[in-house]
C-alpha cells in the first residue's frame, strides 16, 4: 500500500502595481549608478567595462542601450499601469490616482527632461482611461 504526501500549495499573492512600478524604478536607478561608478555594463549579454579607454563613440552606444532599456521599461510600465485601472474592478478612484501618481514620478525619474513628453502621450490617455472607468464628467 503507497503512501503518498499532499504538500499543500501555497498562493502567493500577485505583486501590486505600486511594488512592480517600485521595482521597474529601482532597477532603472541602479543602471544610472552603474554608469557613475565606472563599473561593467552588462549589454545584450556581455559585461564591457567602463574605462577611459572606451571612446567617447562607444560611450553614446552604451547610453543609447541604457535609453532603449528605459524606454521599454517605461512602455511596459504605463501598459501595466492602464491595464490595471481598467481591468480591476476593485480599485478606488483614490488607488488608480496613486498609481497614476507613481508612474508619473517614476517616468519622470528615468527620464527627467521629459516631463513635457509625458504630457502630451500619457497624460490624456490616463486621463481618457479615469473618466471612462469612474464615469466622470
Amino acid at each position: 500500500m503507497s503512501t503518498s504526501t499532499h504538500t499543500p500549495t501555497i498562493r502567493r499573492a500577485a505583486p501590486t502595481i505600486t511594488a512592480i512600478v517600485g521595482f521597474l524604478f529601482l532597477h532603472g536607478s541602479a543602471a544610472d549608478e552603474t554608469l557613475k561608478q565606472n563599473a561593467p555594463i552588462h549589454v545584450r549579454g556581455f559585461d564591457l567595462p567602463q574605462s577611459d579607454y572606451l571612446s567617447a563613440e562607444s560611450r553614446s552606444v552604451l547610453e543609447q542601450h541604457q535609453e532603449e532599456r528605459n524606454l521599454r521599461r517605461l512602455q511596459l510600465m504605463m501598459n501595466m499601469v492602464m491595464s490595471v485601472i481598467a481591468q480591476d474592478s476593485t480599485l478606488t478612484y483614490e488607488a488608480a490616482s496613486e498609481m497614476i501618481a507613481d508612474s508619473r514620478r517614476a517616468a519622470l525619474a528615468m527620464f527627467p527632461d521629459k516631463e513635457l513628453a509625458y504630457e502630451l502621450i500619457y497624460q490624456p490617455r490616463l486621463q481618457r482611461l479615469m473618466r471612462d472607468r469612474f464615469r466622470l464628467q
